[in-house]
């Protein structure tokens, strides 16, 4: 599991900091997956008529889990995207990278902006140390 903690730093509280642990990228996915699994089982339409009205009610891994902007209690993968632009005689522009949803595991059929990756360790031995800290102690 890849928990990661985002706690601004603030004057008031001055040791926040972002917090990282070793994970998969799928060990988001997985949790994500069944999260959106298990809205869709109590929330679309059996019949295929639309959205019920979004409740907690009857989703027990959600509330395992807990408060979805608590990224303490799940995993979390840190990414990065950056916005190229590219200026000429036309004006500015820039490229957007669909999705195909049929040819990735999750976020298929979005547009979102390039170069842009999730972070993940490139080998599966455990790191030297089990936890390291970023930002202010």
């Amino acid at each position: 599991m890849m928990p990661i903690t985002a706690r601004p730093e603030t004057p008031s509280q001055p040791d926040r900091a972002l917090t990282f642990t070793t994970g998969t990228y799928f060990g988001g996915v997985d949790v994500s997956e069944a999260l959106a699994h298990e809205m869709a089982m109590y929330h679309v339409a059996g019949d295929g008529s639309g959205i019920l009205p979004a409740s907690w009610r009857n989703l027990n891994f959600r509330r395992l889990v807990g408060a979805p902007f608590t990224p303490s209690r799940q995993p979390t993968a840190p990414s990065t995207d950056t916005l190229t632009l590219r200026v000429d005689d036309d004006g500015v522009s820039f490229v957007l990278h669909n999705r195909a949803a049929g040819n990735v595991a999750v976020a298929g059929g979005m547009l979102h902006i390039m170069p842009a990756g999730v972070f993940q360790r490139a080998f599966c031995r455990p790191p030297r140390r089990p936890t390291s800290t970023c930002g202010a102690t």
